[in-house]
């Protein structure tokens, strides 16, 4: 993996780490979740020169993985909580 990810990765980390503690998690998450859209829409905006139908096919690309990685996320969430070991 790339530097960019190891960095990304250990960025979220330590946030999703604060909005599991926090006393309402949903809002924390749902500030990583618009800060990283900004993030992800700008960086599109710069790789593609704008070009609306190249912005197109990457968002297309972009959401597709997004909703690839939420559900495998979720899947192995709903696992662990279901294994003995997951179990509280």
């Amino acid at each position: 993996m790339s530097t960019f990810h190891d960095e990304l990765a250990a960025i979220c980390s330590e946030e999703a780490i604060r909005a599991d503690q926090a006393s309402d998690r949903r809002l924390p998450y749902a500030d990583m979740i618009t800060d990283l859209a900004a993030a992800l829409g700008r960086t599109i905006g710069f790789a593609t020169g704008g070009d609306a139908a190249c912005i197109d096919r990457v968002l297309f690309t972009a959401t597709r993985n997004v909703a690839k990685e939420a559900k495998t996320t979720a899947a192995r969430l709903n696992l662990a909580r279901t294994t003995p070991e997951g179990r509280a």
